[in-house]
């Protein structure tokens, strides 16, 4: 099997993440890639031949955090169908070329969602969700920065959080609040139940994947997200 891939096709700035996704939608799950990521499941129990009562999300990451998207949206789990995250840890081993460290699969129960929120509300949250998207577009002022970044910590702090709020503002439009796992590590050390599985190797579910891909470390704007 040729494992390494060019993913031209993918044009977004985590196009490594939408390649490992559709290519496990096509190969491990069978059903029809797709270069739309703002569902909210990447495999939807529907769609899912291994347990149609178990909802997917696939996740990429070079460091110790998860991205988790719209906070909100994360909040918000029923958990009336099994939720599991699929996490490809990678490495940049080259400027161009990523390698798969090791493939999770994390059960993401309630458990684990009310150590990650602590005891705040969907109300507070979306508090602050309004907070972050009332801010007028263009450049922000120190001011506004630094209270809405003041009201993030003290949020975390009271309500004994453990998930990081991700606070997205840029100089134009952009006004957005997303979430990430951070330390996954010591997650696993603290929810050793949840974890499904985990290899060094590039299978998921005996479906083997592509180890090595051709895409080029991703480049963040320090100026962009205020």
């Amino acid at each position: 099997m040729d494992t390494s891939y060019k993913i031209d096709d993918f044009t977004q700035s985590q196009s490594h993440g939408l390649f490992w996704d559709n290519e496990i939608r096509e190969k491990v799950f069978e059903i029809p890639s797709c270069k739309n990521d703002t569902k909210k499941y990447d495999i939807d129990s529907k769609d899912n031949k291994f347990d149609p009562i178990e909802n997917i999300s696939i996740k990429t990451s070079c460091n110790n955090n998860i991205d988790c998207g719209d906070i909100i949206r994360f909040f918000n789990e029923d958990f009336q169908n099994k939720y599991t995250i699929i996490l490809i840890r990678y490495n940049q081993l080259t400027q161009d070329t990523k390698k798969i460290k090791e493939i999770i699969e994390l059960e993401y129960n309630l458990e684990l969602n009310n150590y990650l929120f602590g005891t705040i509300d969907l109300e507070t949250l979306s508090k602050y969700v309004q907070i972050i998207k009332s801010i007028p577009h263009g450049i922000v002022s120190n001011e506004i920065k630094n209270n809405y970044k003041n009201v993030k910590k003290q949020m975390q702090k009271n309500y004994n959080m453990n998930i990081n709020i991700s606070p997205k503002v840029d100089s134009k439009s952009q006004r957005r609040v997303q979430c990430s796992i951070p330390k996954i590590d010591n997650i696993l050390e603290l929810f050793p139940n949840n974890i499904l599985s985990r290899t060094k190797n590039a299978f998921i579910r005996e479906v083997e994947i592509s180890s090595e891909i051709k895409s080029k470390a991703r480049k963040r704007s320090k100026k962009s997200i205020l």
